[in-house]
């Protein structure tokens, strides 16, 4: 039995462990999900849509590996958009974003 005030040692979670100090390039599986853009209620254009729309793609990246790999808070970006990839790098010029 534990004492009385004894407080266990906190877990890191799998999610939760730092990978520091890793090769470059290495691979992260993220995952496209369904989304919805939110706009003000109108009933009239409501009545008008008749069915839902449909749902907008989006990808949540977010993680320590983003400030490894020289995207700090506050980097201005770029994303290349081509068929079936993204390119996301540091803006060239910090004005642009």
């Amino acid at each position: 039995m534990a004492e009385r005030n004894h407080k266990p040692r906190a877990r890191v979670g799998k999610s939760e462990t730092r990978k520091s100090n890793r090769d470059f390039p290495y691979t992260r599986h993220l995952k496209v999900h369904p989304g919805q853009y939110y706009q003000s209620f109108d009933p009239v254009r409501v009545h008008r849509l008749k069915q839902p729309r449909p749902p907008v793609p989006w990808v949540h990246v977010k993680g320590y590996w983003l400030a490894e790999a020289g995207f700090g808070v506050g980097t201005p970006l770029e994303v290349e958009v081509s068929e079936g990839r993204l390119v996301i790098s540091a803006a060239s010029d910090p004005s642009s974003a």
